[in-house]
C-alpha cells in the first residue's frame, strides 16, 4: 500500500467538519484531487495531505505523482455524520415506562430531577403518581434533547375496554 487514508466523520449533523487525511509511504511530490458534493479541490503534498471542512457525503480522490505521468491512484471515501438522538417512550405500566434509545454512545436520563446514565438501547424508568418530567440527552448536545411530561394518574377509567363500538369514554375522578 502506497497510501494510508484516514476518514473523520462530521462531529455533528451539518457541522461540515469531516476530513480525509492521506499519508504517503514514500516522499514524492503528490497532487490529490478531491471530487465530491460541492465540486473539486486540489492539494499538493509530499508526505501528508489533508482535505478538511468536508460535509457528509461520497468523495472520489485521485492522486498523481510529479514526473510520473502514467501513475494515478484513485479511491472512494465516505464522510459520515452521526445519528440524531432518537427516543421512544413506551406506554407506562405498573409505574414503569420503557425508553427505547438510539443515536448515541451513552444517554443521560433525568426523571423528576433524578439522573441516570446508560449505554443500553433500552432503559426502564420508574414513574410516580402525578406529573413526571423526563429528559434524555446523548453524548453530544448537537444530537438534540428529548423532553416529555407524563402524567400518571390512577384515578381515571377508559371504557369500554376493549372498544366494541365507535364510542370511547374516559372518566376522570380527580381533575
Amino acid at each position: 500500500t502506497h497510501f494510508q487514508v484516514t476518514i473523520t466523520a462530521e462531529s455533528c449533523r451539518a457541522s461540515n467538519n469531516g476530513a480525509i487525511a492521506i499519508t504517503a509511504a514514500q516522499n514524492y511530490n503528490y497532487t490529490a484531487v478531491l471530487t465530491g458534493i460541492s465540486g473539486s479541490s486540489t492539494k499538493t503534498f509530499t508526505t501528508n495531505g489533508l482535505f478538511d471542512n468536508l460535509e457528509a457525503g461520497n468523495y472520489s480522490v485521485c492522486i498523481t505523482v510529479e514526473g510520473q505521468p502514467d501513475y494515478q491512484y484513485c479511491f472512494n471515501a465516505v464522510v459520515t455524520q452521526p445519528d440524531e438522538l432518537s427516543v421512544y417512550l413506551g406506554r407506562p405500566a405498573n409505574n414503569t415506562a420503557r425508553l427505547e434509545l438510539s443515536g448515541s454512545a451513552y444517554y443521560t436520563i433525568t426523571v423528576n430531577n433524578t439522573v441516570f446514565t446508560t449505554n443500553n438501547g433500552e432503559y426502564d424508568v420508574t414513574l410516580t403518581n402525578g406529573n413526571n418530567h423526563i429528559t434524555v440527552k446523548g453524548d453530544l448536545e448537537c444530537k438534540g434533547t428529548f423532553v416529555q411530561d407524563v402524567r400518571l394518574d390512577n384515578s381515571f377509567s377508559i371504557y369500554p375496554n376493549p372498544l366494541t363500538g365507535n364510542e370511547l369514554y374516559i372518566t376522570i375522578q380527580n381533575n
